[in-house]
């Protein structure tokens, strides 16, 4: 039997990550903006957008009614499968999404612009599950 870190553990792991890179962006002078953008996209991250959304998880259930959305990608991901590889895993995660977010916007009738925010956006959102996957790799024990 493999045991893994808790979703409570992922995210004190997450927490403290995010304030050191915070104090490093502020102490290197980072704009503010950028930091504030980041952080946010990591919260999120860490908060709906882990790998263990493949299963009937806390990150899962934390989508309330709109958790049906995610039942393509569970069915399609096998839990500890492509969800937790270093470089599938969030690029798997982040099309999804945004190809949640695309379909949401046509509809809509909706355009946006992608710019430098769409970059930071999606670097924090990967830096979260990337710190997610590499804690159940180190942390993980059979």
């Amino acid at each position: 039997m493999i045991i893994i870190p808790s979703h409570a553990t992922h995210e004190r792991i997450n927490t403290a990550l995010l304030i050191i890179i915070i104090v490093s962006s502020v102490y290197y002078k980072f704009y503010l903006i950028t930091i504030l953008i980041f952080s946010i996209a990591f919260i999120f991250g860490t908060y709906y957008i882990s790998p263990d959304i493949d299963v009937d998880s806390r990150i899962y259930r934390r989508w309330g009614l709109l958790r049906f959305f995610w039942k393509p990608y569970k069915d399609l991901f096998k839990h500890r499968g492509l969800s937790h590889n270093l470089i599938l895993g969030p690029a798997t995660l982040i099309g999804y999404l945004a190809c949640l977010i695309y379909i949401g916007l046509y509809l809509a009738g909706i355009t946006i612009q992608l710019d430098v925010r769409m970059g930071v956006i999606a670097a924090g959102m990967v830096a979260a599950i990337e710190l997610h996957i590499l804690a159940d790799m180190f942390l993980s024990k059979k």
